[in-house]
């Protein structure tokens, strides 16, 4: 009896035998059991993107997710600027008659310097080229512009009048203005220079509307002086301008005299609502006045004018006064 116990103790189940039964005994706890849970997702929590572990073949560690601005919209998407208005055929004027010295006069003031510039660039385009500069001097004399703006006008300004006649051809319609200076010393030559130099300048800024003739008085005294009085008339008095001297350093007679008399005219002609410039330069008697704006200045000296008696109409009684055209 011992014997045969022993023997049973003794026996082995072989592996081919052990090996299907435990995976079929797993298969089926797994089928039966546990197949349908997850044991990996946490509860309720959503999942990260899936990661292939592309970034860390180069060895840099994972880094949060950039998020880059959305991309600016196509030129196409944004509003288109405004164009700038074209110059119609009513603002070119009647370009069959001639134009009279304040042309264009209320499209500057209205428009401004810019298209103001536009519309003398049309004219020119059109041959019309004493029009074309009377818009330039509209520039200057009718509008708010910038230093550009007026440095393109006097520019076209000095361009367009070479090949154009003289505004009056006319000599008897001529105003005649006397720019006299008076020293109190004998007057050196370097100032009667000046004194014809500035009188020309205004005779061809005016279009030979002014006819300037210069004047100087010298006084008696003996020790070398360089007060000048300054005076412009037309026929009567005009203002008195003192000065203590037309020299200075660097400077010549001619230039300080161009700059005193343009000084000078613009302040007369704020009384008309030109405006007055902050500075002056010898090339504003030329560039910063316009024939228009030497006209208005030539009215403002000339002597008031008295009207004529008007003769009074008699009629014989019993007759009735007939319309007169």
């Amino acid at each position: 009896m011992e014997l045969t116990l022993h023997r049973i103790g003794a026996l082995k189940i072989p592996w081919y035998i052990v090996v299907p039964t435990s995976l079929v005994t797993i298969y089926g706890t797994w089928v039966t059991g546990t197949r349908h849970y997850d044991f990996l997702t946490p509860e309720n929590r959503p999942l990260p993107p899936e990661d292939f572990g592309a970034d860390l073949v180069s060895g840099i560690p994972k880094a949060n997710p950039v998020l880059l601005p959305p991309p600016a919209p196509a030129m196409t998407d944004l509003a288109e600027p405004q164009k700038a208005k074209q110059i119609t055929t009513a603002e070119l004027g009647p370009l069959t008659h001639s134009p009279g010295l304040s042309e264009y006069q209320h499209f500057a003031k209205k428009e401004g310097a810019a298209r103001t510039l536009d519309l003398s660039s049309k004219l020119q385009t059109l041959g019309q080229s004493q029009r074309a500069m009377l818009a330039l001097e509209r520039v200057i004399d009718s509008t708010i512009a910038n230093l550009d703006e007026t440095a393109q006008a006097a520019a076209g300004i000095t361009a367009l009048a070479q090949g154009l006649p003289k505004w009056n051809i006319d000599p008897s319609a001529e105003i005649t203005l006397t720019l006299h200076l008076t020293t109190a010393s004998k007057a050196p030559e370097s100032l009667k220079k000046a004194v014809l130099s500035v009188a020309t300048q205004i005779r061809e800024a005016s279009g030979d509307q002014l006819n300037v003739i210069p004047k100087i008085t010298s006084g008696d005294r003996e020790e070398p002086s360089n007060a000048v009085t300054l005076q412009i008339t037309a026929g009567g008095n005009g203002p008195v301008l003192t000065l203590n001297s037309l020299y200075r350093e660097g400077s010549t007679a001619t230039d300080e005299l161009a700059k005193i008399v343009f000084r000078m005219v613009r302040l007369q002609l704020t009384d008309l609502g030109y405006p007055m410039p902050a500075g002056a330069s010898p090339r504003d008697l030329s560039e910063g006045m316009t024939r228009l704006m030497w006209r208005d200045y030539a009215h403002t000296l000339l002597p008031p004018q008295k009207k004529a008696p008007q003769e009074s109409l008699r009629f014989k009684k019993g007759e009735r006064p007939q319309e007169l055209y």
